[in-house]
């Protein structure tokens, strides 16, 4: 498929480019920074339009650059992903010099390793994150936005939890500037988790009598398949979730 500029003017010093491609009807604008064009199309078929966009767009990216944030961004849910897989290679690290005698499985395991069960730990952690930041370029998290976050994730989980999910943000984001997709990691809020109220959980006499009324109720819909079956898998999700020990959200 052809792609020849057929057209271009230059602007701003001629670091801006406005050109046209013989396989579009639309003006394309392009600017060469960190090492590649960066290149974007106007939408716009007359060049007077194109023009403006072009530098308007130009001025965005400059201010971006004078501020220390890339203009080649990644996406939060793209550096999420390649930090998942990043952790794989943690994994394989601790896996081999465990068995090398390296290093030993009992401990506080940091740096380059990471156990299976931190792993999976950190995983979901930066999946809830996703859920949040997905659409973000990685470069304008800001500390505003991460207060943001706090503020959402705290009407369903505790302080504690959001803690953690800031340390896993933590790791994310200083992984994207040792890749030098950003210049310098935004401050977290501190949390103070010292004067939170656990969550009230049963007594094992409770937790008996919470059973025993659960059993009751299904022998008591005997001749009734549906209600005993739904009944059921309630029944069956309270001792799951008790002896798995699992959060709620990772249950569901």
């Amino acid at each position: 498929m052809s792609n020849k500029i057929i057209k271009i003017h230059k602007y701003r010093d001629d670091k801006l480019h406005l050109f046209l491609r013989d396989d579009s009807r639309y003006w394309l604008c392009r600017f060469f920074a960190d090492g590649r064009y960066k290149v974007k199309s106007t939408k716009e078929e007359k060049h007077r339009q194109a023009k403006e966009f072009a530098e308007n767009w130009y001025d965005d990216l400059r201010y971006k650059q004078r501020h220390g944030i890339s203009i080649h961004q990644k996406k939060f849910e793209f550096l999420a992903n390649e930090y998942i897989e990043y952790q794989q290679t943690l994994v394989k690290n601790y896996t081999r010099s465990v068995k090398t005698g390296t290093i030993k499985k009992t401990g506080k395991i940091k740096g380059s390793y990471r156990t299976p069960r931190q792993a999976k730990d950190y995983e979901y952690r930066i999946n809830a994150l996703n859920h949040y930041f997905h659409n973000f370029d990685v470069g304008t998290i800001q500390t505003k936005h991460i207060e943001d976050y706090v503020d959402e994730r705290m009407k369903s989980v505790s302080m504690t939890t959001v803690k953690y999910d800031l340390i896993a943000l933590g790791l994310v984001l200083q992984f994207a500037q040792r890749k030098e997709y950003i210049h310098s990691v935004p401050q977290s809020p501190k949390l103070d988790v010292s004067n939170t109220n656990p969550r009230p959980a049963f007594t094992i006499d409770e937790w008996h009598i919470l059973l025993k009324a659960s059993e009751d109720r299904i022998k008591a819909v005997a001749d009734n398949k549906r209600l005993v079956w739904q009944r059921q898998q309630l029944h069956d999700y309270m001792v799951f979730s008790v002896h798995t020990g699992l959060r709620v959200n990772e249950v569901l």
